[in-house]
């Protein structure tokens, strides 16, 4: 016979009891109105415990850095949220500081009188002119943070910055503008990506830095998600990308749809937390850029390390970007520029799996030596003839390019 084990309510709802939503009218907000001292003054009374919510009725502005608790979750209606007025200061600044486990929810935040978010800047956009050194969301040393369904949008140095995080969360958020827009840097690991739409940035969609230490990105999962109209990379992986998936994205008119990327420039950055190896890109869309996933090895030991490479032919076979796996993709050609499905700058062992085309006169891959093009800053001679070798796959079927210039996404972002 099963015995049925009845636990009291009361234990399981115990975390439950204690937490209270919050609306910001019935803190006496209004609509439109400058609350950055009554915020700052909620967060530092004590009167926040775990697992209390504040809903924001309305769109208000603010200022100032906001450090928000441990075990908390900031929401808002739709179309609720914040206007920071302060983004477009000389210094650089943060908005809000996330604690572990802080949720933000549906949230809208808008950082006026930046630039109109774009590309238009080129490759090397001007700070101050182009963008602001602002920081909009940012969290250190902490673990299972999420950002869901927000509205993020200015042109500021990063929306999101996550330093040295576990398992933070960014899911349905439509993110608009900023250099890096979002920017994972240090020892963050199983990072999640899901449902976004990323566009519109000065420089790329996803940066990953190693923020001058010895750890990387490692684990990070980026599914179902959009980047378009940016001016460099959708994500770019100078901080390492260690056993990482990219499936059913869309990357549409970037620099590069994704830059596979291993820098050197301290020892440190030798470590096996820094690789970009065991990478899958599985079932997603490159439309219309001239690379749509690069693979580059960068040596700076001339001018960092007293004139000392650290890379030899020997260790770059382990140290430059291999063992990546595009699988079930498609690459499109839509208009006048050339289309390229592959581009080596320093990689090797790359394999590709039912390759599609849509469109004429898309390459399959270039070999680029790094020496030859760049300079001895970038990589040896001896490095540069040392890389770019076993890549190796088969083509699918091609079919004609759709029209240009789709922003179309398949899947609900932004706040409800």
């Amino acid at each position: 016979m099963t015995r049925r084990i009845f636990v009291p309510l009361c234990l399981i709802c115990v975390t439950q009891l204690h937490a209270k939503v919050r609306h910001s009218s019935d803190l006496g907000w209004t609509e439109g109105q400058n609350v950055g001292t009554q915020f700052a003054a909620l967060l530092s009374s004590g009167k926040i415990e775990t697992g209390d919510e504040l809903k924001l009725d309305h769109t208000y502005r603010i200022s100032d850095t906001h450090q928000l608790p441990d075990d908390f979750t900031l929401s808002a209606v739709n179309g609720g949220g914040f206007d920071v007025t302060d983004a477009i200061g000389d210094k650089n600044r943060t908005f809000l500081v996330l604690g572990d486990r802080t949720t933000l929810l549906n949230l809208t935040i808008t950082y006026l009188n930046t630039p109109t978010p774009g590309p238009d800047a080129g490759t090397n956009p001007t700070r101050h002119v182009h963008f602001y050194p602002m920081v909009g969301i940012t969290a250190k040393d902490k673990s299972d943070i999420r950002i869901e369904h927000c509205r993020l949008e200015g042109s500021i140095n990063h929306q999101i910055k996550l330093s040295d995080c576990a398992r933070p969360k960014v899911i349905g958020c439509h993110i608009i503008g900023g250099y890096w827009s979002t920017y994972l840097t240090g020892n963050v690991t199983d990072p999640v990506f899901r449902n976004c739409l990323i566009e519109k940035c000065q420089g790329d969609g996803i940066k990953t830095g190693r923020g001058g230490g010895s750890y990387g990105i490692k684990r990070m999962l980026v599914e179902n998600c959009v980047f378009q109209d940016c001016g460099r990379d959708g994500i770019d992986t100078t901080g390492g990308f260690k056993d990482s998936i990219v499936r059913n994205c869309v990357m549409r008119r970037l620099f590069s749809g994704m830059d596979i990327k291993s820098y050197f420039q301290k020892p440190e950055h030798l470590s096996p937390d820094c690789s970009n190896t065991s990478i899958l890109v599985e079932s997603c869309t490159f439309t219309d850029m001239a690379n749509c996933i690069t693979f580059s090895t960068l040596d700076r030991g001339l001018r960092y390390n007293d004139g000392k490479y650290f890379l030899d032919a020997a260790s770059a076979q382990k140290h430059a970007p291999h063992d990546v796996d595009i699988n079930d993709c498609i690459f499109e050609r839509t208009g006048s520029s050339g289309v390229r499905m592959l581009l080596l700058k320093g990689g090797h062992s790359i394999r590709y799996k039912n390759a599609r085309f849509r469109g004429d006169g898309i390459e399959i891959v270039k070999y680029s030596n790094v020496y030859e093009t760049f300079g001895p800053n970038s990589l040896s001679k001896e490095v540069s003839e040392a890389l770019n070798h076993s890549v190796s796959g088969t083509l699918g079927p091609t079919a004609a390019a759709r029209a240009p210039g789709d922003t179309s996404i398949s899947f609900e972002c932004g706040p409800r």
